[in-house]
């Protein structure tokens, strides 16, 4: 800026009259110059960006003095009046134009300077986040079901939020977008700044030449006449391609009001618009910009897939969904849709990871009058939160979470509170009337709280519509606590109610816990740390903690060994579960086993690793080495997984009391495991696959090797079948007439959500099945009687010198009670599987799984009859 700064002082008159002036003699005062702007202000900046402009002024008057100021301004400007400097750097809410008036004066005459500064949305995000998933990869789901905190659903400048609503039908949950007066475009976006938690951009060039975007699209409002579009972008916005939803592969004209189509899209033509693949953080469908005023419509199935792969109605979700009878709200990380919150103080809950026994927690700080916990409704800032039904596990189920007090607020009642559909039911009881009965939070001390259900019910509170968690001290009284919370969950068991004893005579509690009889199967961890088969270091003071892993075996359990320990499950209350109970593996002791998988991330050195099984509170044990598994591995492999079976007759033979068993263990040898890390998976104890002969000895099958096409109908094969997870297969009559001797597979109601049969033994078919990449189609038929239509079957291919070479696909079964003739296709593997790209694999083993990713507590026991299983074209 350039200013003059100058005064400018005259005297004039005389008290002698000798010498007075003619008053035509005085000049004429000189006409002001009014001040000049000499700049021009820069009129676009981008969110993130720093904007400056010099206000440069200047006045002919050398003797005037200037003074500049800003006459109109947005909040994210401010501006030196020494200097003249405008400067300011907007977000991506401050996307739109802004006016600014800048003034400068002379003290006679005032000079304006206006103008209009448009704000762009970000090109570039805060940080480089990772892609995911790295390659090689198959497919990803950005949207089904659930929204992934990564990739949350986004209104780039309506100003709404929009909603997961259920879609109904066979569409289940999906997101509602809704267009107002103000011009916008939307869809789901993996930037932080735009509010992605933990960004996530998307490397699609790993899926090949052939991959596409698929997704599902119903219109439910009308914004009239228009096209509309599809966008992606890539790298914060550095490359983008647009084009039209009637280009999609089905063509449609336009989205039809309440119905829903279905549009793929190939990712190379998008390329071929200018899009770089590598890096796409936001996928957006919305009508023309400016045309969008009443829209609203719903979108699903949003995926990335190689080749043309239709999707199954609902594909998986990425990460894997929760059980629906169990829900995790904080274990280790916030959840968007489940965000911790504080009602009225204006505080921000954090995540701190400075905590010895719990890794990472949640925070709270009190500084007013407030309650605090954990919500999932869209008012208190949740993104994408669904209110938890629990209505079906109110009688056993339990809200766990564990709670340490880090800054007393003084002497004063600390409560737990619970509310449902937006507070239309609530109930607020006292922290002390937990299970657990601990009369107060202690200073530094970690405490578990358990809550029956039951009783909240009981109280007035719906458990079909739970949106708020919270514990806190009683309002008005909670100034200057400060606490930390932990392993928040609503379980389906751990309830401690019973119906009221009669009055005579009374009942003596039973000295010992009491034991599981049924069901004949115990899942101990699969995708879900369960509080009464509680994963346990014994002495070492670690806490093992869920950590998700590939696309096969999603979340796993690791454990961490920094000194002399043991590490597994337990189902004790003294190592800290909750509800716990032996299970009693007596009755399938002779052909049960106990599998789990392992994968070694971190070796602790050549040592040998072991496998250990206690009952009855220790009152008998059995300790072998992993390598005497029935898959003899020598030893854990590092960042390779493999699967581990036991027969419990050989740990009864050693000693173990099978009534009554509590623990499971898996560790390097006792003094051996320093600075190992190791995952864990699919533990359970099933009630087949062992390889211990029964008493009598059935006499093996004999014949011929099962091979493809497969109809159980010669007398000279071999057929036996292979149960795992809760099936049970028998070759019966076809209950229809017309197919003969056909396989009867029984998924019974403790099944997992992977209970399979395997065609065959593990040596699998007599001959090579002829699916390979090289093949333009790669198909095997097999005809389906099921209870249900709409179910998935899934049919996998492996080789069994070799479990890691595995292709899986899936069909929909259509009919009911009826015959169909169902075709597997391993051109189009299902989601988050292998894909059928390796030709030097091959194939010559396979299994099928009835109602796949459902366990039979959910779908109850289902029987299913299959035959004629094969190759087709």
């Amino acid at each position: 800026m350039i200013a003059s700064l100058a005064i400018a002082l005259t005297a004039c008159g005389s008290d002698s009259s000798d010498n007075d002036i003619d008053v035509a003699d005085i000049p004429a005062p000189p006409v002001n110059a009014a001040p000049t702007v000499n700049s021009t202000a820069a009129l676009t900046v981008e969110a993130g960006q720093m904007y400056t402009y010099t206000f440069d002024v200047s006045d002919e008057n050398s003797a005037d003095t200037l003074t500049i100021s800003a006459d109109e301004l947005p909040s994210w400007l401010s501006f030196d009046s020494t200097i003249g400097m405008l400067s300011g750097e907007p977000t991506n809410a401050d996307a739109g134009e802004h006016s600014v008036t800048l003034v400068v004066s002379d003290g006679a005459d005032m000079v304006r300077q206006s103008f209009v500064i448009v704000v762009t949305l970000s090109v570039e995000p805060p940080t480089e986040p990772p892609t995911n998933p790295p390659a090689p990869a198959t497919s990803f789901v950005i949207f089904a079901d659930n929204q992934l905190a990564s990739w949350p659903a986004w209104d780039c400048c309506g100003g709404s939020t929009p909603m997961v609503v259920d879609a109904g039908g066979d569409y289940g949950n999906a997101v509602e977008f809704s267009i107002g007066a103000q011009a916008t475009v939307m869809g789901f976006i993996s930037r932080e700044i735009d509010g992605a938690v933990n960004a996530m951009p998307y490397d699609a060039t790993a899926l090949g030449a052939d991959s596409t975007l698929s997704f599902d699209l119903k219109m439910t409002s009308s914004p009239g006449d228009t096209d509309w579009m599809l966008k992606l972008e890539s790298d914060g916005g550095a490359t983008a391609a647009e084009v039209s939803l009637n280009t999609s592969t089905e063509a449609h004209a336009a989205p039809v009001l309440d119905t829903w189509q279905h549009y793929t899209f190939n990712v190379s033509d998008l390329v071929t618009e200018g899009l770089d693949a590598s890096k796409i953080d936001v996928v957006m469908i919305f009508p023309a910009w400016g045309n969008g005023e009443g829209a609203t419509y719903q979108i699903d199935n949003v995926t990335f897939s190689a080749g043309s792969v239709e999707p199954p109605v609902e594909p998986p979700v990425e990460p894997p969904v929760e059980p629906g009878n169990e829900l995790f709200i904080f274990d280790d990380t916030a959840r968007a849709d489940w965000l911790a919150w504080d009602c009225c103080a204006g505080s921000t809950p954090a995540v701190e990871t400075d905590d010895a026994d719990h890794g990472a927690v949640t925070e709270f700080s009190i500084s007013g009058d407030t309650v605090m916990g954990f919500s999932s409704r869209a008012g208190h800032g949740a993104v994408g939160g669904v209110p938890f039904d629990a209505s079906a596990i109110a009688t056993e189920g339990t809200i766990v979470f564990d709670l340490k007090m880090t800054a007393s607020p003084g002497d004063t009642v600390w409560k737990f509170k619970i509310e449902s559909e937006e507070g239309a039911t609530a109930v607020e009881v006292d922290l002390s009337s937990s299970q657990e009965g601990h009369a107060a939070p202690v200073m530094d001390t970690w405490q578990t709280y358990t809550f029956n259900i039951a009783d909240l019910v009981e109280g007035g509170l719906d458990a079909s519509k739970i949106d708020v968690l919270m514990m806190f001290p009683a309002w008005g009284t909670g100034t200057g606590a400060t606490y930390r919370v932990d392993n928040v969950a609503i379980l389906q068991d751990g309830a401690n109610t019973s119906v009221e004893p009669p009055v005579e005579p009374p009942v003596e509690p039973p000295v010992e816990p009491p034991v599981v009889p049924q069901p004949d199967e115990v899942v101990i961890f699969d995708e879900t740390n369960r509080a009464d088969w509680l994963a346990w270091d014994c002495c070492a003071g670690s806490v093992p903690a869920i950590a998700v892993d590939d696309v096969d075996h999603a979340n796993t359990i690791e454990f961490s060994i920094g000194g002399d320990t043991v590490m597994g499950f337990s189902t004790r209350a003294g190592h800290g579960a909750v509800g716990g109970l032996p299970f009693n593996a007596s009755p399938i002791a002779s052909t049960g086993t106990i599998v789990f998988d392992l994968k070694m991330t971190a070796s602790p050195g050549d040592t040998v690793w072991k496998f250990k099984v206690e009952s009855d509170e220790g009152a008998t044990a059995v300790e072998v080495d992993l390598s005497s598994s029935q898959e003899s591995h020598a030893a854990p492999v590092l960042d390779t997984w493999q699967t581990y079976t036991f027969n419990i007759a050989d740990l009864a033979t050693l000693g173990l009391d099978t009534s009554a068993i509590d623990i499971v263990m898996v560790f390097p040898a006792w003094g051996t495991g320093a600075g190992a890390v190791y995952r864990v998976d699919n533990v359970a104890i099933l009630n087949s696959g062992s390889d211990v002969p029964t008493t009598p000895t059935t006499p093996p099958a004999t014949g011929a090797q099962i091979d493809l096409p497969l109809d159980f109908e010669a007398t000279d094969v071999n057929y036996t079948l292979s149960d795992f997870g809760g099936n049970a297969t028998t070759l019966v009559a076809d209950p229809a007439g017309a197919h003969g001797t056909v396989a009867m597979s029984t998924k019974s109601n403790s099944a997992a959500l992977w209970a399979g049969t395997t065609m065959g033994t593990d040596t699998g078919f007599a001959t090579v099945i002829p699916v390979n990449s090289a093949n333009a189609t790669n198909i095997i038929k097999v005809w389906v009687y099921s209870p249900d239509a709409g179910i998935p079957v899934r049919l996998k291919i492996e080789d069994h010198n070799d479990v890691t070479h595995t292709v899986e696909t899936e069909a929909l079964t259509t009919g009911v009670n009826t015959w169909e003739e169902l075709t597997f296709d391993f051109n189009n593997e299902a989601p988050g599987t292998e894909p059928l790209i390796h030709p030097d694999w091959v194939f010559d083993k396979a299994s099928i799984f009835f109602n796949f990713g459902t366990d039979g507590a959910t779908a109850g026991e289902k029987t299913y009859y299959w035959d004629q299983a094969s190759v087709g074209n």
